[in-house]
């Protein structure tokens, strides 16, 4: 993979996000985070952002390739991103300072496919090939 400089932002943005679902595990969310549920729907536009923007830092690396191959690849990325957000709103009932929340898991799925859809998009236009072309 040519690009490579472009997995180091989806490493840190996946080792974020993970630190977030560990303190949240153990209620223990850092302020800022806290801070989004005295704003009304906060947390759903949380769940959102941060899963859109880790959703286009791990789908970036793989937008660079021809278009046939880019689309099957940042498909499986959202599948596969889906599935674990999907697993991790589940085990969400084995936590009592958590609890489970269909509003906050349809957030996540409509950041997954509005970032990982503007991912595409770039790619299909060839966006991401001539800006970042080595």
């Amino acid at each position: 993979m040519k690009n490579i400089r472009f997995l180091f932002p989806g490493l840190l943005m996946s080792i974020f996000v993970l630190a977030i679902w560990n303190g949240a595990d153990h209620g223990r969310l850092p302020d800022f985070i806290s801070a989004l549920y005295h704003f009304p729907y906060g947390d759903k536009v949380g769940h959102f952002l941060l899963i859109g923007i880790l959703t286009f830092f791990v789908s970036l690396p793989f937008s660079f390739s021809l278009w046939s191959t880019t689309k099957k690849r940042i498909i499986t990325i959202l599948i596969i991103i889906s599935i674990i957000i999907t697993l991790e709103e589940i085990s969400q009932n084995f936590f009592p300072s958590r609890s489970l929340d269909v509003m906050d898991l349809l957030f996540s799925y409509g950041g997954i496919f509005s970032f990982g859809g503007f991912v595409l998009f770039l790619s299909k236009k060839g966006a991401l090939r001539r800006e970042f072309k080595n």
